[in-house]
């Protein structure tokens, strides 16, 4: 059986919804202006790069937006809420493929195929 190992998941990916559960848990309120990618990287223990595509990720979302004076949380509740449900209906897809293969697994092994 070959191995089903799909390790998709950018370090950046990781920050961003980190970044994103920190904004919507209120940590970082909304319309707050966010560090400089250098001292966000110290903060989190990561590289400038790697903040400034997890940066980058929430700016394509509208979570967080930039003008002349840095990057900000927005300030649209409601760009949160939409984010916030679709990143909850992209997990539970993935709940769902890892329960299907799961239970393809176990119908194998129950018919010997193992």
């Amino acid at each position: 059986m070959a191995w089903d190992i799909a390790v998709k998941t950018k370090v950046y990916h990781l920050l961003a919804n980190e970044i994103f559960f920190r904004i919507y848990n209120g940590t970082y309120p909304l319309g707050v202006k966010l560090s400089s990618f250098p001292v966000f990287a110290k903060e989190v223990g990561s590289s400038p790069e790697t903040v400034r595509k997890a940066i980058s990720e929430l700016q394509k979302h509208g979570i967080v937006e930039r003008n002349r004076l840095g990057f900000f949380v927005t300030s649209n509740h409601e760009k949160v809420l939409e984010y916030r449900d679709s990143y909850l209906a992209a997990v539970e897809q993935r709940y769902f493929e890892a329960k299907q293969k799961v239970e393809e697994t176990v119908l194998e092994i129950n018919q010997g195929q193992f």
